[in-house]
């Protein structure tokens, strides 16, 4: 399976035209190496009109799947939000005002469980 521009990190540095191309050269180079790949497409983006358009085009160029991360950006409030807390993300510094795309899981460890927590 080949996943494009996933909700982590890629989708939302790169532009529209960008994340086309890359998709077009990502479902070419693929299946010219295995014609059975599985190609799963992040089209999540901040605005519902583009995550459609950029839909559409996946289809149209052959991908397998889609995939829409809902919403984007995780945002805490404070201390209300006690899963950050507990988790010891903040102690960490992995939690700010924003957070961008769940990264918080690259933080857990064998020994120190705090994500999964």
């Amino acid at each position: 399976m080949l996943w494009c521009t996933s909700g982590l990190a890629e989708f939302w540095a790169l532009t529209l035209d960008e994340r086309r191309r890359l998709l077009e050269v990502a479902i070419e180079e693929a299946r010219a190496t295995n014609t059975d790949v599985v190609i799963q497409a992040c089209t999540s983006t901040t605005a519902a009109k583009d995550c459609v358009e950029l839909t559409r085009h996946a289809q149209e160029a052959g991908a397998d799947i889609v995939y829409i991360q809902t919403p984007v950006m995780e945002t805490h409030g404070g201390d209300g939000d006690t899963a950050v807390y507990r988790a010891g993300w903040l102690r960490d510094g992995v939690v700010c005002a924003a957070q961008l795309g769940t990264a918080g899981y690259l933080f857990d460890t064998p020994a120190r469980r705090l994500f999964t927590e």
